[in-house]
């Protein structure tokens, strides 16, 4: 298994993406990754790549359990985008939305495609510079 994580200030995104088989330790590790990253903040957009994915050891319990392990403070990301490729990996990510808090909450969502993920990400970030008239223009 591989994860790799990259943090970009300037676009107030994270983006994790996972290789290979994927287990509970590697949410753990993950998150402690990002975490303490200077370069992190908790209002940054998150893009958690799991197309590549070969193979999940971790259960819906597993999920739950760290879903209910985030601080308040985690779940102020703008938005989380997952992106999955299988129906296991879009159940999986269906128990962590509905474990966390935030089943009916906008900034969470599941996609099978990068394009669809990062528009939304966009969108997002569109409605709220609106709200404050700061977005750049043509963006």
């Amino acid at each position: 298994m591989a994860i790799r994580f990259r943090i970009m200030p300037k676009f107030r995104l994270a983006l994790t993406v996972i290789r290979g088989r994927f287990s509970v330790d590697d949410l753990y590790k993950q998150r402690e990754a990002i975490e303490s990253s200077e370069s992190y903040d908790p209002s940054f957009d998150l893009v958690f790549d799991g197309r590549r994915i070969s193979a999940f050891d971790l259960e819906g319990s597993d999920i739950r359990e760290f879903a209910q392990s985030l601080s308040p403070e985690r779940k102020r990301f703008a938005r989380t985008a997952i992106i999955v490729s299988g129906d296991l990996g879009y159940a999986l990510s269906r128990i962590f939305r509905a474990t966390s808090g935030r089943q009916r909450d906008s900034t969470l969502k599941i996609f099978y495609g990068s394009k669809e993920a990062m528009d939304w990400i966009a969108e997002g970030r569109r409605a709220v510079a609106d709200n404050r008239g700061d977005w750049p223009e043509g963006a």
